[in-house]
Parts: structure tokens; C-alpha cells; sequence
């Protein structure tokens, strides 16, 4: 997967876009994600948490489109969660192909192989693993 206009940060829960460090995890809230079948499309959307610590955060929300996408697939959430845990990122990380059975490991990849698929899991357990030719970072406000 080519990361057009971005980079995953080494922490695991961040992105780092035009030199600047976002903080998934502690200032965005995950708000939804869109498949478009037709055109092997995923669209992964955040919105900056409404907590004080995030408001100085320059990105108001984003969304990640990944384009030819070729592999996706959504883990169940935890019900003894509740629901709010599933806007909160717990980590993301390339991981193996040979691992898409797993959404539990997080993999320091330092030099990740081209086909090896990207992983996000929730605070509730709710996870998206997804292999694209590309994906691109769209600030959204």
C-alpha cells in the first residue's frame, strides 16, 4: 500500500501529515466509514474530540480514503464495552498477510513490505483491516 500524502507515526496511534503530528487516539473520535462496492473503495472518517486537550489540535476531522482496495475486513466489537469505546482508537499497524486472522498483536513493522495490510482496533475491540494500492489523508474542516 502507498501512503500518498501521509505517514503512520511509530507510537501507533498517530498520523503525521504535512509535518504535523495528529494524535489519533487522545484528540480524534472515529465517526464512521464508508464502502463503496463499485469502486473497491473505503473511506475511514475522524472528527476531532469535543475534550479540552484536543482543541488546540490544527485538524478539525479527516478522512483516510483507501482506493483499490483488495482486502476488508471488520472485527465484532466487545458488548461489555460500551458503545462510546468504539469512537476511540486503540492502535494501528501494517501487519503480515499471514496474520489477518489476528487483531489482537500490534506489529512494529520498521520496514513493512508493500502488500502487508493495514490494521486499526477500537478501545471496544471493533476493528478494520483493509489491504489498498493506495491510501490518501483529506482534511475535512
Amino acid at each position: 500500500m502507498t501512503l500518498e500524502n501521509f505517514e503512520f507515526g511509530d507510537d501507533s496511534i498517530s498520523i503525521e501529515w504535512s509535518g504535523i503530528y495528529l494524535d489519533i487516539h487522545n484528540c480524534f473520535d472515529f465517526v464512521g466509514l464508508q464502502h463503496q462496492v463499485a469502486d473497491q473503495t473505503v473511506i475511514l472518517f475522524w472528527q476531532r474530540s469535543s475534550e479540552s486537550w484536543a482543541q488546540s489540535t490544527p485538524v478539525g476531522g479527516f478522512k483516510l480514503i483507501f482506493n483499490q482496495t483488495t482486502y476488508f475486513r471488520i472485527a465484532p466489537r466487545d458488548a461489555e464495552y460500551p458503545l462510546t469505546e468504539d469512537t476511540c482508537l486503540r492502535d494501528l499497524s501494517f501487519v503480515p498477510q499471514t496474520e489477518r486472522d489476528d487483531f489482537d498483536n500490534v506489529y512494529f513493522l520498521k520496514e513493512r513490505s508493500q502488500t502487508d495490510d493495514l490494521k486499526f482496533v477500537f478501545q471496544s475491540e471493533f476493528g478494520i483491516k483493509l489491504n489498498a494500492h493506495t491510501a490518501t489523508f483529506v482534511v475535512t474542516e
